[in-house]
């Protein structure tokens, strides 16, 4: 588990189970888990410590990171999570969201967005833009209008 500061200069702040643990016993109502560096990286999130996690908490539970197909999503279903959040290959490939929502439902798909503040303008009405990859990378997209677009394509909650 790590802590960063816009992405950047990680540190390593504990095991994922056993923070998880922690959190549950001091009274969390749900846990939100993204393996920021699973898209950057180009590499499948970690099943493993998803599978872990889930057997010591017995709340609300959503994944996010890495997730690029609907057997992406249903994988991390079956290892314990209720919700997954798609980001990055959502942004690159929108219908994502529809094919997960028909899949294994709205209330189970949720749309992450990580934005920048920017000037506000005709092309970023909202003054902020759509970033992915850890937010290294910007998309010329307005975060409003994106978060509209993945509520019309299925997403049951949004996370910014």
């Amino acid at each position: 588990m790590a802590k960063s500061v816009k992405f950047v200069d990680t540190r390593d702040i504990g095991d994922p189970v056993e923070k998880a643990r922690e959190y549950y016993d001091d009274g969390l109502d749900e846990l939100v888990f993204y393996d920021i560096t699973a898209s950057s990286d180009v590499r499948e999130i970690m099943l493993e410590v998803v599978e872990q996690v889930a057997r010591q908490i017995y709340i609300p539970f959503s994944v996010g990171g890495g997730i690029r197909t609907v057997e992406d999503a249903n994988r991390l279903l079956w290892a314990g999570a209720e919700k997954i959040n798609v980001n990055s290959a959502a942004v690159q490939r929108p219908e994502l969201i529809a094919e997960c929502a028909y899949a294994i439902g709205n209330q189970n798909t949720v749309l992450s967005m990580d934005v920048l503040k920017v000037e506000a303008s005709r092309d970023f009405p909202s003054g902020y833009e759509v970033v992915i990859n850890g937010g290294r990378m910007p998309m010329g997209i307005d975060a409003l209008g994106w978060a509209l677009r993945g509520e019309e394509l299925g997403a049951g909650e949004l996370v910014v």
